[in-house]
């Protein structure tokens, strides 16, 4: 009987295991998203300061100007995977925040607020602070937080 109990309580870990993976889908998603939007905006800024380069047919005095072809190339392959990632970024929400609905008010608030609505939007909230939010007590957020996973796990 204790064996039974044991294999229980690992399948239930597994399973909370594969519903946190399939919620911080999103965080991961959100630092892709700041990650490319900061390589698109240093790429903009290298393309800004290299200056103005004049098209007249005229032969350059120093011989010396870059082309910047494959700068702009490089910028709208970025500007792309932005879009993209915007696109994936919003595809996870959508999908998360619609199993939320499948939750009650106490659940959804502290899913979201751990998984979803992140510190400086990519830090994570531990159980103190949501428990400080929310006004209950972090023994209660983490029990709230297990049967949240476990409900989310019959969704996904």
């Amino acid at each position: 009987m204790a064996t039974i109990t044991i294999n229980e309580s690992e399948a239930q870990k597994q399973a909370n295991t594969e519903v946190k993976e399939w919620l911080w889908r999103y965080r991961r998603a959100k630092l892709n998203l700041q990650r490319l939007e900061g390589e698109y905006a240093e790429l903009v800024s290298i393309q800004e300061s290299a200056g103005a380069i004049t098209y007249d047919g005229m032969p350059a005095a120093s011989g010396n100007i870059a082309d910047l072809s494959n700068l702009m190339v490089s910028r709208d392959n970025v500007l792309s995977k932005v879009i993209r990632a915007k696109k994936q970024l919003f595809d996870i929400y959508f999908e998360i925040t619609s199993a939320l609905e499948e939750l009650d008010s106490v659940e959804r608030d502290v899913i979201s607020l751990r998984y979803i609505q992140l510190k400086d939007g990519y830090g994570i909230r531990d159980f103190d602070e949501i428990a400080d939010t929310i006004k209950y007590t972090k023994r209660y957020v983490q029990k709230v937080h297990g049967f949240a996973l476990q409900k989310l796990y019959q969704y996904i």
